[in-house]
C-alpha cells in the first residue's frame, strides 16, 4: 500500500466518526506547549511551520561545505512532547513523522502507563530522496485528519520552507521541521526557530536528562522583551519535556539564583 491510499485510508476513518470536532475549530487555533513560562511569553505556537535545530556529534566549522558538516541528532525529546500536546488538543488526529531521522523509539510513544493511542495513531514514513521526502510532507500536511506532521527538514530551500508554512497555515495543522544546528542561518519561513541542545542541571539530585530550550526567532515577538531561554528535564515516564524544577534559565533571573545559593549554603536539597 503506497502513501497516497494510506492517506485516504485515514480519511475515510476520520470522516466516519460523527463525534470528532468540526476541521473549521482549529482554525488560528494555538498549540499550548505545556510549558507555563513559554506560552506566557507569547502564547504558544500557531498553526504553521516551526523549526528546531540539533546537536552536532562533533564541532563543525560554518563555512565547510554541508557534506563535510558531520553528523548530527534532532531534539526527538522536544517533538515527542509537541506530538503529545497535540493529541491531548485532538485526540483524534494523527500525528506523520517523515524521515527516519526523526523518528522516536517506540517506548516514547507508549510510555510507562502502556496507552497505545499515541503510537497506534502514528504514521512512520520513509522516503528514498529529496523529492519524494518533501511530496510526503505535502501529501500529509493537505489530509483533514492530521493533527501534526514531524519531519527531517535538513537542506530545504526558502522556497521549500514558504510552500510547508503555506499548507500548514492554510489547513490548519502544525508542521514541526528538525534541522542541522549548522543551517541555523539559512533563510526560512518558519513562524518560529528553536535551538535545542543537552545541558547540566543545577539540581545535583537529579537524575533527569536536561536541556536547554532557546527561542531564536519567533514572527510578531520582540525576544528581547521576553525570556527566550528555559532548562527542561526529559521524564522517561511520561515521555514529557517539562521546565526544571530548579531554575529554568541559569543565566535570567538573579533572584532565583540567589535563592539557589541560600538553599546550597544551608545544605538544602531543593524540592
Amino acid at each position: 500500500m503506497n502513501l497516497a491510499h494510506r492517506i485516504r485510508d485515514i480519511e475515510r476513518e476520520h470522516a466516519t466518526r460523527s463525534h470528532i470536532r468540526s476541521w473549521h475549530d482549529r482554525k488560528h487555533a494555538v498549540l499550548k506547549t505545556g510549558w507555563h513560562a513559554v506560552d506566557e511569553s507569547f502564547g504558544g505556537l500557531p498553526c504553521g511551520l516551526h523549526e528546531w535545530f540539533g546537536v552536532a556529534d562533533q564541532p563543525f566549522q560554518q563555512k565547510r561545505s554541508r557534506a563535510r558538516r558531520g553528523r548530527w541528532s534532532p531534539p526527538v525529546c522536544a517533538l515527542v512532547h509537541l506530538a503529545r500536546r497535540v493529541k491531548r488538543a485532538w485526540p483524534m488526529r494523527w500525528v506523520v513523522w517523515v524521515g527516519e531521522r526523526c523518528f522516536p523509539y517506540g517506548a516514547a510513544l507508549v510510555g510507562r502507563d502502556r496507552k497505545r493511542a499515541m503510537l497506534e495513531q502514528s504514521l512512520f514514513i520513509t522516503t528514498k530522496n529529496a523529492d519524494s521526502h518533501f511530496w510526503a510532507i505535502d501529501v500529509a500536511l493537505r489530509c483533514p485528519a492530521v493533527g501534526a506532521v514531524i519531519a527531517d527538514g535538513s537542506t530545504f530551500s526558502m522556497a521549500a520552507t514558504r510552500r510547508v508554512q503555506l499548507l500548514a497555515q492554510s489547513h490548519q495543522t502544525w508542521a514541526l521541521l528538525t534541522r542541522p544546528p549548522w543551517e541555523r542561518h539559512e533563510l526560512s519561513a518558519a513562524q518560529s526557530r528553536w535551538l535545542v541542545h543537552p545541558t547540566l542541571s543545577s539540581n545535583t539530585v537529579s537524575i533527569k536528562p536536561c536541556w536547554t530550550l532557546e527561542l531564536v526567532r519567533c514572527k510578531g515577538v520582540q525576544l528581547e522583551t521576553i525570556r527566550a531561554k528555559w532548562i527542561m528535564e526529559w521524564d522517561r515516564a511520561t515521555s514529557t519535556l517539562d521546565l526544571s524544577t530548579t531554575l529554568a534559565d541559569p543565566v535570567g533571573d538573579q533572584k532565583a539564583d540567589e535563592t539557589s545559593g541560600e538553599q546550597r549554603a544551608a545544605n538544602v536539597i531543593p524540592a
